[in-house]
C-alpha cells in the first residue's frame, strides 16, 4: 500500500519555510542556531560528525523535536525520526524541501495565472536557468584565464 497523498495548502507551505521566532531557534552545540529548515540543511551538509551525534544518538533525536514542535512539518519529522545517520537526514531533509519549493512554485504560478500574468513553462525556466549557468561558468572561465596570462607574464618576471 502506498503512502497517502499529502494535503498541504499554500500557509502551510510558507511556515514550513520561514524563519521561526527567535526564541524558537535550534541552538547546535556549537553555539550556531538555525531558524529554518534550510539553515538545518546546510548546518548538517557542513556539520561534523561528532556534532551530530551530540543531537541525534540512541537516546535522542534533537532535529526530529525541534521540526516537529516548532516547524510543524510532521510528514518530515516522521521521516527522520529513525535517521541516526548524519547524511541520511540531509537527504531526507533536501527531499522534503524540493518537495515544498515545487508546491510553493505551483502556488504562485496559479496564483499569477489567475491575475492574468503569463507564466512560462517550468521547462523553459529550467533552460533559461541552465543556460545563465553556462554562460557565468564560461565568463569565470575567461577572466581566469586572463587573470593567470597576466600574472604569468607580468608580474612573475617583476617577482623573479
Amino acid at each position: 500500500m502506498g503512502r497517502k497523498k499529502e494535503e498541504i495548502n499554500m500557509k502551510q507551505v510558507h511556515e514550513w519555510l520561514s524563519d521561526c521566532l527567535p526564541d524558537k531557534a535550534f541552538y547546535l552545540t556549537s553555539g550556531v542556531y538555525i531558524r529554518n529548515l534550510h539553515e538545518l540543511y546546510d548546518a548538517l551538509l557542513h556539520m561534523r560528525d561528532e556534532l551530530f551525534t551530540d543531537h541525534v544518538n540512541k537516546k535522542k533525536n534533537d532535529f526530529y523535536n525541534w521540526i516537529q514542535g516548532v516547524v510543524g512539518d510532521r510528514v518530515l519529522a516522521e521521516q527522520i525520526k529513525p535517521v541516526k545517520d548524519r547524511l541520511r537526514m540531509v537527504l531526507a531533509i533536501r527531499r522534503r524541501l524540493d518537495e515544498l519549493e515545487a508546491v510553493e512554485h505551483t502556488f504562485e504560478d496559479q496564483a499569477a495565472e489567475e491575475e492574468g500574468i503569463p507564466v512560462p513553462k517550468r521547462e523553459d525556466r529550467e533552460k533559461k536557468r541552465m543556460t545563465l549557468a553556462w554562460e557565468l561558468f564560461f565568463i569565470g572561465l575567461i577572466l581566469g584565464l586572463i587573470v593567470g596570462y597576466v600574472l604569468a607574464f607580468y608580474v612573475r618576471p617583476l617577482i623573479a
